[in-house]
């Protein structure tokens, strides 16, 4: 059974260039993470980070989806537990897990404090929470709206959020975009055409479009190989989908948030706090 694209989750080999690799670099950045660790991916989709995060080294990994459809699909594909649930009801006992991952899952869910608390509620006292959603007036300018998106949150919002539920909040950005700055077309040409150039002799896997060249779309029947794959420091540099600290400068161009939550509060902590 294939998977039906219908734009909610990124399948790789029908997303565009970007929305494959901006969940490709989420994935890596959580790698870092995972080794030793019981882990969960809710809101998995097609399963790719769930076996990504398995052979990273975490000691054993379950995804969690709405969609019974892609659950299926995730445990044919990869031989991994992944069970039908909503993320604000989460079937998993008291501090089980030592690091819940949830990309682009908060916007699409009608009780996002629900959904936080029951991560909070999952995690050991030392566990980890690895959670990205778009930045809202940032993707609004640049991608418009989107049907499946609920809410869409400020960096304030965001990190308000989950301090409610977590002791510690560090903040990445992804996908930083240009201001719009009024500057010579030709000038504003030259420069896109200088960062397409330098992307492209860096970064050539960033060609992988559906229907490109035979090599650059091999990563996209292995989505895990291309998360794993290790990446030379000028590709580091010059990849725009990389994830990155969000500091003051970055805050009002970053397309997407993605947050380092750790110190999981109960109810009656988060209360008195």
């Amino acid at each position: 059974m294939t998977l039906k694209d219908t734009g909610e989750r990124m399948l790789p080999t029908c997303a565009d260039r970007a929305t494959f690799w901006e969940h490709i670099e989420r994935y890596r950045f959580a790698c870092r993470y995972v080794r030793d660790k019981e882990v969960a991916d809710i809101a998995c989709g097609e399963g790719y980070g769930l076996a990504a995060m398995h052979a990273a080294g975490a000691r054993s990994v379950v995804g969690v989806d709405n969609s019974p459809e892609a659950c299926a699909h995730a445990a044919r594909r990869y031989g991994l537990p992944a069970v039908t649930a909503a993320a604000q009801a989460l079937p998993l006992p008291d501090q089980c897990l030592d690091m819940i991952v949830s990309f682009e899952t908060l916007e699409h869910v009608t009780e996002p404090r629900m959904f936080i608390a029951e991560c909070a509620r999952t995690l050991r006292p030392d566990g980890l929470l690895i959670l990205s959603t778009p930045h809202g007036p940032v993707f609004r300018a640049n991608r418009g709206a989107v049907l499946y998106h609920v809410s869409e949150w400020t960096v304030a919002e965001f990190r308000s959020l989950l301090a409610e539920r977590f002791a510690v909040v560090r903040l990445f950005g992804q996908g930083i975009v240009q201001p719009r700055q009024a500057v010579p077309e030709w000038w504003a040409n030259i420069r896109t055409r200088l960062m397409w150039r330098l992307m492209m002799t860096f970064c050539p896997h960033l060609r992988s479009e559906p229907d490109g060249d035979e090599v650059a779309c091999a990563w996209r029947q292995d989505p895990v190989a291309a998360i794993l794959r290790r990446e030379a420091l000028p590709s580091r540099l010059v990849n725009p989908f990389r994830v990155v600290p969000l500091t003051p400068w970055r805050q009002n161009r970053t397309m997407f948030l993605i947050a380092l939550a750790t110190g999981p509060r109960s109810p009656a902590t988060a209360r008195s706090s």
